[in-house]
């Protein structure tokens, strides 16, 4: 069982790819909040190499209103994030999300099911864009 939506990227070099995604999330009305290097921080500790990696932060201030309005709690859960992978010694780049539908399926709760569906097609729409 799969618990990320995952889309192989056309581009080869992973600073492109992230400029490319960025603009995708942007046209599609998400604003990046941030960007972690998470790999870079890895190699660093633990001198342990997994290729380029990122985490990039965003928001859709409806949506998360919507998850808050079902149930405060979830701001823990916010889909807020894109992960961006190429792993060492390849040529293919990946962004992955988090699958909403999975994600907030944990909670049991109709209203957060609900946003959850919309937050998808966005995420899907994101994907259309690459």
């Amino acid at each position: 069982m799969t618990f990320v939506l995952k889309k192989k990227l056309k581009e080869t070099d992973f600073e492109k790819a992230l400029e490319t995604v960025i603009e995708a999330l942007k046209s599609c009305d998400l604003i990046v909040l941030a960007q972690a290097r998470i790999c870079k921080s890895v190699k660093a500790a633990l001198n342990e190499d997994f290729g380029d990696c990122l985490v990039i932060t965003f928001c859709y201030p409806e949506y998360a209103a919507g998850f808050l309005r079902a149930d405060p709690d979830s701001l823990a859960l916010l889909p807020c994030h894109a992960a961006l992978r190429k792993d060492k010694g390849s040529d293919e780049i990946f962004l992955l999300f988090p699958d909403p539908i999975k994600y907030f399926g944990i909670a049991n709760n109709s209203k957060m099911n609900g946003v959850a569906e919309v937050v998808l097609k966005k995420l899907n729409d994101v994907f259309d864009k690459l």
